[in-house]
């Protein structure tokens, strides 16, 4: 049988300013610093519910198109060994 995604897992974002970024999703939308904070160039924040998924800020220059979104699968493992090709 093969696995099948649960649910989202994490969602990546690059951000031009950090400080404002993580200000806006701490203080505005009330959400929980995991890791980084203000002066870092790598934070994660995820909203009061455990069970939400993270949010990763990731300092940069903006670029089109960019982005991650991470799913979370109960034998990933066994994912990779049924797939056939590159690039999952």
């Amino acid at each position: 049988m093969a696995p099948t995604i649960e649910r989202i897992s994490a969602l990546t974002f690059r951000v031009v300013n950090m400080t404002q970024s993580v200000r806006f999703y701490r203080d505005v939308l009330g959400m929980e610093l995991l890791y980084g904070g203000e002066g870092t160039g790598f934070s994660s924040l995820r909203a009061k519910d455990t069970q939400s998924a993270i949010l990763n800020l990731e300092q940069g220059k903006p670029l089109p198109c960019w982005g991650r979104l991470i799913f979370y699968v109960t034998d990933v493992d066994a994912l990779l060994e049924s797939s056939e090709g590159p690039g999952i």
